[in-house]
């Protein structure tokens, strides 16, 4: 059995190598059945909370339910995302920079 991240570390800036990163944004993504494009996105900032029924739009998962964090560095301008993604049964961790999210563009997994 694989024993992954079974004790903390902290992750770096995808951009600077920074880990002083702020946690912010929190984006849940859940979809009606699998490959669907509709369901429900929870959006909490700061100051809101925001719900959509599209669930495809920054989906980190392209098939099944997803979570995003977005996370900012205090070193550099760079924001990055943690996603948390689902795939054929499995969960995925990722680190992504906010500017490649769109392409789905991973760049470091755990």
């Amino acid at each position: 059995m694989k024993e992954r991240l079974t004790t903390p570390e902290s992750m770096a800036c995808l951009h600077c190598g920074g880990d002083y990163l702020h946690q912010g944004t929190v984006e849940v993504f859940w979809r009606e059945q699998e490959d669907s494009a509709t369901g429900l996105c929870a959006r909490i900032t700061e100051s809101t909370v925001e719900l959509h029924t599209n669930a495809d739009t920054n989906n980190p998962s392209l098939r099944r339910q997803g979570l995003r964090i977005r996370l900012k560095c205090e070193n550099c301008p760079g924001v990055c995302w943690l996603t948390v993604s689902q795939h054929k049964g499995c969960t995925y961790v990722a680190l992504v920079k906010a500017t490649d999210l769109e392409e789905r563009e991973v760049c470091v997994e755990f």
